[in-house]
């Protein structure tokens, strides 16, 4: 089965809003989730920015979900997705 491009974005969504609800720092949720992501790895992570594989694999096992789960299918890469931070108010 072909997965298809990997969303940094939903990542990073997913990250924030799981420290976030646990009430952690970006350096706390490093302490737990240990020497496969440092504070300066999560914040890139938060920023959309890839992280290495383990760091990858660390933060889904974090978070609760696997690392598929935040690949868009193959039928979905030519939709262009929108990152503006306005998307989806009325103007």
């Amino acid at each position: 089965r072909r997965l298809g491009e990997f969303d940094w974005g939903a990542l990073a969504l997913g990250f924030e809003v799981s420290r976030r609800v646990r009430h952690l720092t970006l350096r706390q949720a490093a302490a737990s989730i240990g020497a496969a992501a440092s504070k300066a790895t999560l914040c890139r992570l938060e920023n959309g920015q890839p992280v290495s594989i383990n760091g990858l694999i660390a933060v889904c096992e974090f978070i609760g979900v696997p690392p598929e789960h935040y690949c868009r299918p193959p039928e979905m890469l030519h939709v262009k997705q929108d990152t503006s931070e306005t998307s989806g108010v009325a103007a």
